[in-house]
């Protein structure tokens, strides 16, 4: 890209249509088929059992900011009874 093209575009941006051709083909996955734990629509409880298993090592609010989790909620979650359902697999393991 030119200079004279990037002057419309905010410091830092890219276009990111050109960065998807560099990439092989055989490792681009199409988002809405990918399953994991960091998907945008993950359960609550799940990416804050992420949280939870590394605030050893990031700022637990840095990542309630980039999962999408309100740190009220990972707070709660943390802090809640065990439900009876939980206790019962817990000691049947």
């Amino acid at each position: 890209m030119s200079t004279r093209a990037l002057r419309g575009i905010r410091p830092g941006a890219q276009d990111l249509s050109l960065v998807s051709t560099r990439i092989p083909a055989q490792t681009r996955r199409a988002p809405e088929k990918s399953s994991g734990l960091l998907r945008a629509d993950g359960p609550v409880a799940e990416r804050c059992a992420v949280i939870d298993a590394e605030k050893s090592t990031y700022p637990v609010a840095w990542m309630c900011r980039l999962l999408g989790v309100p740190r009220s909620s990972f707070y709660a979650w943390r802090n809640r009874a065990e439900s009876a359902s939980a206790a019962r697999r817990r000691r049947s393991v």
